[in-house]
């Protein structure tokens, strides 16, 4: 199963001073100022009064839709190429200041007009007076705020990073000095004019810093862009994009004001301010990932960009998500802290506030490879979809819990919006690029993979060849070293680090182990990818990887009898999923018919049974201290205290063996969670704990026998196939699907009653010599039928009718 040759991407240019840390550094002044202001100036200010203010700031946000969509993303589309961007100066930056000025202009007029209109209906026909308020305080914030978003972006463009980050200290100390020092136009509490006028002179002071140090205007005059092919085009569909993405933003917003008034926006907009920080780091973060995303799209193609917005998900999750969780748990004490008794009660809101925080997550490095791609209509089609959705939904969900309803329709069309884009994103057309080619042995260990060092990039030589990989979320497992060779993977080992009970913390790691998997499989590029269930997730990271970056990655699903039973056959998106996978392995028959049962397609399906490991060449290792200096029989109990496993039963049948030593293998916090005593274990048993490879087969090489048990027909135990490899003698609990693979070798005992198992442990000491040969022999004969057979088989199924790895 080869690949064609896949070529390196180009390395871009260094930057002088790092994007992503100077765009850190901006934004988290920027919003550090905004959150301690917006805090502390909530706190005092009536919720109308900050309804007011919000409503303002809304509008500026959405009138900054208009400039994102006319001059600041396509001067970044359509700025990379033969007259890219070189420091310190980009392609037409004059026109696109003046284009600027006309986009700017033309907004702060608009809203003053309308906040005119909108004062003469108030006093005429007594119409709210706070929207006409809120209209007024945009129009006086809109020059500013557009001149400071362009002069940012204008940086970045030109890569002043230092520049950026200075403009950021200039904003948060003016936004700071104005906020706590008292000025006359903030001599009562209730003044809404006071956030909307410290911000309009934080944003204009941070904006003149590039004309004071000569660097660029953001403002010139009025005038057209520069003349860019396919500028028109772009920037309409950009256009309706925005309008479409304002109705489950901005429209959410105006529906919650007009339905449940000011009081009920200032609640939303005062919690708007503890998931800040995780707006600053999308701001952050796209404001620099923009441009090295088509920085990525011009030299790499769509495989170069999906890797990029990959890694921009993979940043902002990493460091976002943990934040949303913990606000979301401790939402009452916060909103208490920040704001006192203002907004109690509102916790709720805080929750979805979260929720849509998450969802707005995945969905802006979609839309930003839309963008970059210059696939504006699809984003117009996918934004108008949500938009529907959105609204349709807003209307009553307001009416039943106002804010908190209003955030769930944002919520839905950020979700709405992230599946459109990512559907237009699969079908980008890609070559497929190169594998790295550093030497990888056939068992690699991530145990020492630190998630923080995930968003690196991975980067390695070229290689031809390269190899399948089997994918496990485990320590360790027999089975597929013992498959390895003969099935041409190597195997990639990432154990999960926490064992404990908390669902939270269980599901944070499984995000890290998500994202390493996710990250080799960029890394290696393999053509097959073999995933070891039942942790779903490991499925849905290998799915994610092949809809993003390498459609033609083959995945193989090796199911352990645990995916089809509860909890892991009860997970949405769980079994499914498996027709998603070229081929569907179960490692018996039993399983075989459990899977047809739940839906599983039989054409995919095969029966892989374990493959007994090759012989071992090397010298035998010391005897362990398990067994050292005790009298004989030695033998092991290989389990992992699972609910399965007859526990009591073995350590009764030590009891009544009364001599020998039974080796106990298996982490010890499992016993209580499943139900198993070993408080008190009898004097000739020794309870190992989870042991080290290398010790637990020093264990398999010195025992006399080894004990193999569940109480449960349908249970193929992957000890018996290493204790075949091993050559070990063998005493198996009699059920007919252990009897019919191992009952040649093995003496079969009924591991429910521990008076038979001494029975069945004397016979296979005495009968050692012989027992040893049999399993050996059955062993070899096992490896033959299986890669003659199933493996074949199996194989057979990924080449496909073409004979070709599909």
């Amino acid at each position: 199963m080869s690949t064609p040759a896949r070529p390196a991407p180009t390395p871009g240019p260094a930057p002088r001073l790092s994007g992503r840390r100077a765009a850190l550094i901006e934004q988290g002044l920027v919003s550090g100022a905004s959150f301690v202001v917006f805090l502390w100036l909530a706190r005092g200010l009536t919720p109308e009064a900050w309804g007011s203010f919000g409503l303002a700031y809304a509008l500026v946000l959405f009138a900054q839709g208009f400039q994102r969509a006319l001059v600041t993303l396509p001067m970044i589309s359509f700025g990379n190429g033969p007259a890219a961007p070189t420091a310190g100066d980009f392609p037409g930056r004059t026109a696109w200041a003046a284009a600027n000025a006309s986009v700017a202009g033309t907004a702060a007029m608009m809203l003053a007009l309308a906040a005119g209109l909108a004062f003469w209906a108030s006093a005429a026909w007594g119409l709210a007076a706070w929207v006409a308020q809120a209209l007024a305080m945009a129009a006086v914030m809109m020059l500013p705020a557009m001149a400071h978003e362009f002069a940012r972006r204008a940086a970045v463009q030109a890569q002043q990073m230092g520049l950026l980050a200075a403009m950021g200290a200039v904003f948060a100390a003016v936004l700071l000095g104005l906020a706590f020092v008292p000025w006359p136009l903030a001599w009562q509490a209730s003044q809404a004019w006071h956030p909307a006028l410290a911000l309009a002179l934080a944003w204009t002071a941070s904006a003149a810093l590039p004309v004071l140090t000569r660097r660029h205007a953001p403002l010139a005059w009025p005038g057209r862009p520069p003349e860019r092919k396919g500028y028109a085009r772009f920037g309409g569909w950009a256009l309706g994009s925005h309008l479409a993405y304002s109705g489950y933003n901005f429209g959410v917003q105006a529906l919650l004001g007009a339905l449940a008034g000011p009081a009920a926006l200032g609640a939303f907009h005062a919690c708007r301010a503890l998931v800040q920080p995780v707006s600053t780091l999308q701001a952050a973060l796209d404001s620099i990932d923009k441009p090295q995303a088509a920085a990525a799209l011009a030299q790499a193609g769509a495989a170069g960009l999906r890797q990029r917005l990959w890694l921009s998900f993979a940043t902002v999750a990493w460091l976002a998500l943990p934040y949303l969780a913990c606000v979301a748990l401790a939402a009452g004490p916060l909103l208490a802290l920040a704001y006192g008794e203002v907004y109690a009660g509102q916790g709720t809101v805080v929750l979805m506030w979260c929720v849509a925080a998450g969802c707005s997550l995945l969905s802006q490095p979609l839309e930003s490879g839309l963008y970059v791609a210059q696939r504006t209509r699809a984003l117009f089609w996918g934004r108008v979809l949500a938009a529907a959705l959105s609204l349709t939904a807003a209307v009553p969900l307001i009416l039943h819990f106002g804010a908190a309803g209003a955030l769930a329709a944002m919520a839905l069309g950020y979700a709405v919006a992230a599946a459109a884009s990512l559907c237009t994103l699969a079908r980008l057309k890609s070559a497929r690029p190169e594998a790295p080619t550093s030497p990888v042995p056939s068992t690699l260990r991530s145990d020492d993979m630190n998630p923080s060092d995930l968003p690196a990039t991975p980067s390695a030589a070229p290689c031809a060849a390269p190899r399948a990989v089997y994918l496990a979320w485990a320590a360790f497992q027999r089975r597929q070293v013992s498959m390895a060779d003969a099935a041409g993977f190597d195997c990639v080992f990432m154990p999960m680090a926490y064992k404990g009970r908390s669902h939270l913390r269980r599901a944070w790691h499984y995000l890290g182990l998500f994202l390493r998997t996710v990250a080799v499989l960029r890394e290696r590029r393999p053509p097959v990818a073999w995933l070891q269930l039942p942790q779903m997730p490991l499925l849905w990271a290998a799915l994610v990887y092949r809809l993003l970056f390498d459609r033609q990655v083959v995945l193989v699903a090796d199911c352990h009898n645990a995916v089809f039973r509860p909890p892991w056959s009860r997970v949405p998106l769980g079994v499914r999923l498996l027709a998603r996978c070229e081929a569907v392995l179960v490692h018996n028959r039993d399983m075989l018919t459990a899977a047809l049962a739940l839906g599983v397609p039989a054409a995919r399906l095969r029966v892989l049974e374990d493959v007994p490991p090759p012989p071992r060449e090397a010298s035998p290792p010391p005897v362990p201290a398990a067994f050292a200096g005790r009298p004989h029989p030695w033998l092991l109990f290989a389990g992992s205290y699972g609910h399965d496993e007859p526990v009591a039963e073995v350590l009764q049948a030590a009891r009544e063996l009364g001599t020998g030593v039974v080796a106990i293998t298996g982490r010890l916090s499992n016993a209580a969670k499943n139900g198993h005593d070993i408080t008190q274990p009898p004097p000739n048993v020794v309870l190992t704990g989870y042991l080290p490879l290398a010790e637990f087969e020093a264990l398999m090489t010195h025992c006399d026998a080894v004990l193999a048990f569940t109480r449960y027909d349908g249970i193929q135990l992957s000890v018996c196939s290493e204790a075949l490899g091993f050559g070990r003698p063998l005493v198996v609990s009699d059920t007919p699907l252990l009897r019919d693979l191992f009952g040649a070798a093995g003496v079969m005992t009924d591991s429910a009653d521990p008076a038979a198992i001494v029975r069945a442990v004397r016979q296979a000491c005495a009968e050692n010599t012989v027992r040893a040969a049999a399993s050996r022999a059955l062993a070899q004969q096992r490896r033959q039928q299986w890669q003659a057979g199933p493996l074949q088989a199996c194989l057979a199924l990924l080449r496909g009718p073409a004979g070709d790895a599909r």
